[in-house]
């Protein structure tokens, strides 16, 4: 029997610092929302980062192939993301996508995902980066709904204010015309709609009102 010793010291400290290194991406994945993913197009295989499985809702053992990949893709835009792919495959032209997918657990999700084709040790790969940008997508579809509320109700609004101010100016036209005999102008007054006349002051300053409360709303 021959026994033997070897120092492994320096191989502990490099697995320790791995696996440091390794969990400080993986938190630093999941706080941003962020994965990536790589292909190696020589050995035709797909490799996910955890952050990406955590987004797709696969477990952490999951060995996605190229085709997995594509199938969580919304079917409205999965033919866009494989153009892109192929693109920067053939061509090595980047990319860098706004699109939906559905998730393993069903959930449909919006994300920016970039490409680009690098060489390593003269192997073409594929490689990017897949964020969640589905809180962003949801609060720019709540502003286009703001957007159109805001501008149908200020055309209301500024439409009642003008229909009346209109109304008002033809009453009070009568008024200002130059009228030299005394009876007559005394006559005027006397058949002038004083309360129709106040009423469409009255709607002007409501118009003028729900205009301020609606600027409070924007502004809130």
């Amino acid at each position: 029997l021959i026994p033997e010793g070897r120092d492994i010291t320096e191989l502990k400290r490099r697995e320790r610092e791995l696996r440091r290194e390794r969990d400080h991406i993986r938190r630093t994945e999941a706080q941003a929302d962020v994965g990536g993913w790589e292909v190696d197009l020589a050995a035709e295989t797909l490799y996910w980062t955890d952050g990406l499985r955590d987004l797709y809702d696969v477990s952490s053992s999951f060995e996605p192939s190229f085709d997995d990949g594509l199938s969580y893709f919304h079917p409205g835009s999965r033919e866009t993301v494989r153009e892109a792919f192929e693109a920067c495959r053939d061509d090595g032209t980047p990319f860098d996508l706004e699109t939906r997918v559905v998730t393993a657990a069903g959930r449909t999700r919006w994300i920016r995902i970039e490409g680009e084709r690098v060489e390593e040790q003269e192997t073409p790969i594929l490689r990017g980066v897949v964020r969640d940008i589905t809180e962003r997508k949801e609060r720019e579809q709540r502003l286009m709904v703001f957007n159109r509320v805001l501008r149908h109700n200020l055309r209301n609004k500024l439409t009642v204010v003008g229909g009346y101010a209109d109304h008002l100016e033809s009453q009070l036209a009568v008024l200002d015309e130059s009228v030299e005999d005394a009876h007559e102008a005394m006559a005027l007054l006397e058949e002038f709609p004083v309360e129709e006349a106040l009423q469409s002051v009255r709607e002007i300053q409501a118009g003028s009102d729900d205009l301020s409360e609606i600027s409070q709303k924007v502004r809130q």
